[in-house]
C-alpha cells in the first residue's frame, strides 16, 4: 500500500468519535460535539436524552418502551408486547399480561405455558411454575395453592384453625378457608357441605332452610320462598300482600275483595287494601308521606306547615305532622330513634342510654344497664338504689346495713351498720343511737 494512502487512512480513524454505549454507562460529560442516543451531557441533542425512562437503574427503567419498569410490575421488560393488562388473545406461549397465566384468552388449541402438562383451559392456576398445577400434592407451609383447588395448603397442618371457626383439620373441618363450615354448622342451601357431615345441603341436594317443613324448589323441594316460613305450599293465600303465599303460581287468590273494610276492593283503585285510611277519595290534608287517596300524589292537599313548628315540607320539615320534628332542632340527650333535626342522621348528638329509662349516665342515671335504676325511680326491696340517691332500698321494710334494724324499726340511716337504735353514740358527727341528738 502506498505510503500516502496509508497515511490518509490513519488520518481518518484518528478523526472518527467515541461511540457512546447507552446500556453499559451512559455519557454524562458536559461535551459538545456528542450526539448519541442516552447520553445526558450538557451538549447532548439526541431526542431520548430528556426521557425519563433512562434512570441508569434497571428495575426503573423502561428499556422496551412499552410504559412499564419492572418496578411497575413489567415481567419481561425487553419485549413491548409484555406488561401488566397487555392482551392475552394471541397463542404465542407468552404470558404477555404478566399475571403468570399463558394465553389464557387465545382461542384455539391449548398452550401449555410451563411445560407441567396443564394448560390454563387444564385448571393450572400457576402456568408459568411446573410444580403448580391441578393434582399434584401440596407442598406444606409453602403459602400457595399447589394442587389448584382453590384452597391453601389444605392438608398440610392440622394444628392451625385457618379460618377463625374453632375447628382445626384435624378437628374435622372439612374446609378450612370458610368460617361458615365446620363439624356441627348448620347446613346452608348454598351447595357447600357446610356440617361437614359428607353430604351437601343435607343430603341429596334438599334443603328446609326456614324449617317449615317444606324444601326449596330450587333443591329438589317445592317451597317457592324457603327463607319464609309463612310461604310453603298449603299456607293461607287470603291477605293482599303481592305474595304468593302458597307457592301455586298465584298471589292474593284467596283474599277477601276489600281486605280492608274502606269500600273500595284492589279493582276499584284502592292501592293499599291493607290500610283503611288508603283508598281513592281520601283524605289528603295530611302530611304523612303516603298517597291516600291512590291518585299517584303524595299530600298534595296537606297545608303548608301543617303542625305549627315553623317549618313546612318545602322548607326541610321531614315530618311536618309531627311539631317536634323539623330543621336545626337539637336532637336530645338520648336515643329515641327519631331524626329530629331532618338531617339524614338519628340520635346522632344523643349520649348513650343504654337501658332504655330515657337518662343516660351523664344526667345521673347510677346504672344505665338497669332501667329500674334513675334519679326519682321508686325505691324497691331490691338490694339496688334505684333512685340514684345514695341509699339502697330505704322506705322498703329492707335492712340494708345489716345491723339488725330496718327503718321501720327507727333505724335512722341504712346505710351505716353503726348507726341504729341504741348504739353506742361515738364521737363522728353522726346520731349512732338514733335518739335525735348528734354525738350525745
Amino acid at each position: 500500500m502506498p505510503h500516502s494512502l496509508l497515511a490518509l487512512l490513519t488520518l481518518l480513524t484518528a478523526c472518527q468519535p467515541t461511540l457512546d454505549v447507552e446500556y453499559a454507562k451512559p455519557d454524562t460529560s458536559a461535551d459538545t460535539t456528542d450526539t448519541a442516543a442516552g447520553d445526558t451531557g450538557a451538549g447532548d441533542t439526541a431526542t431520548d436524552d430528556t426521557s425519563s425512562l433512562d434512570t441508569g437503574t434497571a428495575e426503573l427503567d423502561d428499556a422496551d418502551g412499552d410504559t412499564f419498569t419492572v418496578a411497575q410490575g413489567d415481567c419481561d421488560d425487553t419485549d413491548p408486547t409484555v406488561y401488566p393488562g397487555a392482551d392475552e388473545a394471541a397463542t404465542n406461549g407468552v404470558d404477555n399480561d404478566c399475571d403468570r397465566l399463558v394465553d389464557e384468552d387465545a382461542e384455539g388449541e391449548a398452550t401449555d405455558g410451563d411445560g407441567d402438562g396443564y394448560a390454563v383451559e387444564d385448571g393450572d392456576c400457576d402456568d408459568l411454575d411446573a410444580s403448580v398445577h391441578p393434582g399434584v400434592a401440596e407442598v406444606p407451609g409453602d403459602a400457595r395453592d399447589n394442587d389448584c383447588d382453590g384452597t391453601v395448603d389444605e392438608g398440610s397442618s392440622t394444628s392451625g384453625d385457618a379460618d377463625g371457626d374453632g375447628y382445626t383439620i384435624a378437628d374435622g373441618d372439612c374446609d378450612d378457608t370458610r368460617g361458615d363450615v365446620y363439624p356441627g354448622a348448620r347446613e346452608a342451601a348454598d351447595g357447600v357441605d357446610n356440617d361437614c357431615d359428607g353430604r351437601v345441603d343435607g343430603g341429596g341436594g334438599r334443603y328446609d332452610g326456614d324449617r317449615d317443613g317444606y324444601e326449596a324448589v330450587g333443591l329438589g323441594g317445592d317451597d317457592c320462598d324457603d327463607g319464609d316460613p309463612s310461604v310453603r305450599p298449603g299456607a293461607p293465600d287470603d291477605t293482599p300482600d303481592g305474595v304468593d303465599n302458597d307457592c301455586d303460581g298465584t298471589a292474593d287468590e284467596d283474599a277477601p275483595p276489600d281486605y280492608d273494610g274502606d269500600g273500595w276492593t284492589l279493582a276499584d283503585g284502592d292501592c293499599n287494601d291493607r290500610d283503611a285510611r288508603v283508598y281513592p277519595t281520601a283524605d289528603e290534608t295530611v302530611p304523612d308521606g303516603d298517597d291516600d287517596d291512590c291518585d299517584g300524589a303524595t299530600d298534595e292537599d296537606a297545608p303548608e306547615d301543617y303542625d305549627g313548628d315553623g317549618y313546612t315540607t318545602a322548607e326541610g320539615d321531614c315530618a311536618d305532622w309531627a311539631p317536634g320534628i323539623y330543621p336545626g332542632r337539637p336532637e336530645g340527650g338520648y336515643r329515641d330513634g327519631v331524626d329530629n333535626d331532618c338531617d339524614g342522621y338519628t340520635d346522632e348528638e344523643a349520649v348513650p342510654d343504654y337501658d332504655g329509662d330515657r337518662v343516660t349516665r351523664s344526667a345521673g342515671d347510677c346504672i344505665d344497664t338497669d332501667a329500674t335504676v334513675y334519679p326519682g325511680a321508686p325505691e324497691r326491696a331490691d338490694g339496688l338504689d334505684n333512685d340514684c340517691d345514695g341509699t339502697v332500698d330505704e322506705g322498703t321494710g329492707t335492712d340494708d346495713d345489716g345491723d339488725g334494724y330496718t327503718e321501720a324499726d327507727g333505724d335512722c340511716d341504712d346505710a351505716a351498720g353503726a348507726t341504729y337504735p341504741g348504739a353506742r353514740e361515738v364521737i363522728d358527727g353522726a346520731d349512732n343511737d338514733c335518739n335525735g341528738r348528734v354525738d350525745g
